[in-house]
């Protein structure tokens, strides 16, 4: 009975302590009914937003670069169409020699008519006639000639802006994508010298715990880290408007991202400076162009005077009247037209000699071109040279920061030295790598400036007209045999 009794006591308590805890009017669940389940309790889902589609990387080299400049250059779009207008004006000047065709109807009321007293009537008082002309010219004393000839020799000097147009599309390109690789590497050595001062953060407060070195350490290491952590987001924002810039050329999304190939160092070229030179003022398009276009001025001159020349054509006649007492309803007349101007108040005067003026003042430009170019080859070789130089310091003073920062860290390690000190070192190493990078971008951008400047064949297929592909296998053709200087893209 004891036992029983306790055991009372001790379930009267839990089920004292069970209603107790249960809060007042909390949810009781239903008993499931028998033989079947309880309808499991649904618990909203959060909705799960889509994000945005990641573009898959596009990795380019700097040949890809400059085939995709070419295919999405608008202003090749308008060096095209120029050519074609030039083309057309070309044929708009063989019009000269093309049979001419006119057509005239014409309706007369004549009061009173015309006739003989009591005879028939010579005029009637309605009077009506169609007439079709046909004239072809035999001989236009050098005005189809100088015509035809000033509108090919101008599309020649289209054809050499056109070039030079290309070559002006693939030096910019090539600058902007040596422009995004030193971006790059400039975050990479960011990011570099922020791991740098944070691992000295960390060392410098290990060993102020330890108190081999000052307080003043870690405040000095932790001002470098922050500085660091400045200079990479300043790296990465130049390195996304250089990438930018480069798409925008590609005309590709901002979003999309790319990765770009670096480039090989070779050794800039060793020539005679002075045949060069020569070479130059040979291919060079710009100095093409002018000089085409000298020619075709003068061509004009002749065609100004020759306005005022005699001209030989043949002329035939069909008209259909309404007969009258003098003349029949139909009528073929058949003229051999020989004209002479005798005076046009001196137009054609005038004109020549502004076009003589007009072919003074491209010969002065021509000659002033051509002394530019010269001075832009020998700035271009001696820059060249330089860059180069400049790479093999550069290099010699990052393997002397490297060894000195080496030593600093050592030193500061083992508290012989101050954080000044590695943190001098290692502003020095950044500053040599940097150094470095610059030295080679500039190299690049030498080169190529050095490539536009002789006017060398191009590094990719380009859409070139047939007329101007024609042309360079011509000029190729008839080179001397030696191996010329090529612009040749990493592959």
């Amino acid at each position: 009975m004891n036992i029983q009794s306790k055991h009372c006591s001790l379930f009267a308590w839990a089920l004292f302590l069970i209603l107790s805890l249960t809060p007042a009017g909390a949810d009781v669940p239903e008993p499931a009914t028998p033989g079947l389940l309880a309808p499991p309790r649904q618990v909203p889902q959060e909705k799960v937003l889509p994000g945005p589609v990641q573009e898959p990387r596009i990795h380019f080299n700097l040949s890809q670069v400059l085939e995709r400049t070419l295919s999405q250059a608008p202003s090749l779009e308008e060096g095209l169409a120029r050519l074609r207008q030039r083309s057309h004006e070309i044929d708009e000047a063989y019009t000269l020699i093309n049979p001419k065709a006119s057509f005239q109807s014409q309706y007369q009321r004549i009061e009173p008519p015309v006739s003989f007293p009591g005879g028939p009537v010579i005029q009637p008082a309605d009077n009506y006639s169609f007439a079709l002309t046909l004239s072809q010219p035999i001989y236009t004393f050098g005005r189809l000639r100088y015509s035809t000839l000033a509108a090919k020799l101008s599309r020649r000097s289209e054809q050499e802006t056109y070039l030079r147009t290309l070559q002006e599309l693939i030096s910019g390109a090539a600058d902007l994508y040596i422009r995004a690789l030193l971006a790059n590497d400039a975050v990479t050595i960011a990011e570099d010298q922020l791991a740098a001062q944070k691992a000295n953060l960390k060392t410098s407060t290990l060993l102020a715990e330890q108190g081999v070195v000052a307080r003043f350490d870690v405040l000095r290491t932790g001002a470098a880290t922050s500085e660091a952590e400045q200079d990479l987001i300043e790296a990465k924002t130049s390195r996304e408007l250089a990438i930018k810039q480069l798409k925008s050329v590609l005309n590709l999304n901002f979003q999309q991202p790319v990765d770009l190939q670096k480039l090989e160092l070779t050794a800039p070229p060793q020539l005679d400076l002075e045949e060069k030179k020569t070479r130059v003022l040979e291919q060079r398009s710009d100095l093409r162009a002018l000089r085409w276009a000298v020619e075709a001025a003068r061509a004009r001159v002749h065609l100004a005077r020759s306005e005022n020349s005699p001209s030989l054509s043949i002329q035939n006649q069909t008209v259909n009247r309404n007969a009258t007492g003098l003349s029949p309803g139909t009528q073929n007349t058949t003229s051999l037209v020989f004209s002479i101007p005798l005076s046009d108040g001196g137009a054609s005067k005038a004109r020549a000699l502004q076009a003589e003026a007009q072919v003074d003042q491209m010969l002065a430009q021509l000659e002033n071109r051509e002394r530019q170019v010269m001075l832009e080859v020998e700035e271009a070789y001696a820059r060249l040279q330089d860059r180069w130089s400049s790479i093999q310091v550069t290099e010699n003073n990052v393997s002397q920061a490297e060894e000195a920062a080496r030593i600093a860290k050592l030193r500061y390690q083992n508290g012989l030295s101050t954080s000044v000190e590695l943190l001098q070192a290692q502003a020095d190493l950044s500053r040599a790598r940097y150094s470095l990078n610059q030295a080679q971008a500039s190299y690049h951008q030498a080169l190529w400036q050095w490539y536009r400047v002789g006017g060398e064949e191009f590094p990719v297929e380009v859409p070139l007209p047939p007329e101007v592909r024609e042309r360079l296998e011509t000029a190729r053709l008839e080179s001397s045999g030696r191996s010329t200087l090529r612009i040749r893209a990493e592959q």
